[in-house]
C-alpha cells in the first residue's frame, strides 16, 4: 500500500503493517516449532501480545509447544544414552 492508500484509509494501511508485523512473528514460531517448541512458544507469546494479532488459535498452540518442550530436550540425551 502506498501514499495515496494511506490519505485515503490511514486506518486500514496502519492494520495492515500492525498485521504484518505480527504475522512475522507468528511465522518465526511455524518456523521454530519442530526443532525448538521453547522458543516457538516465545515467539507465539511475543505475538499474542502484538495488536496486530488476530489467530484465537495462538494461545491453544503455546500451549501445546511449552509442553512438547521439556521432551524436546531430553529427546537428544534420550537417543546418545540409547546408543550406548
Amino acid at each position: 500500500m502506498g501514499a495515496v492508500h494511506k490519505i485515503v484509509d490511514g486506518w486500514t494501511v496502519e492494520r495492515a503493517r500492525q498485521e504484518a508485523a505480527a504475522c512475522a512473528y507468528l511465522i518465526a514460531a511455524f518456523a521454530a516449532a519442530d526443532s525448538d517448541p521453547f522458543a516457538a512458544s516465545g515467539e507465539l507469546g511475543t505475538y499474542l501480545g502484538h495488536p496486530g494479532a488476530r489467530w484465537d488459535g495462538a494461545a491453544d498452540m503455546r500451549s501445546e509447544l511449552l509442553l512438547e518442550a521439556p521432551h524436546a530436550a531430553v529427546a537428544p540425551v534420550d537417543a546418545q544414552v540409547s546408543a550406548l
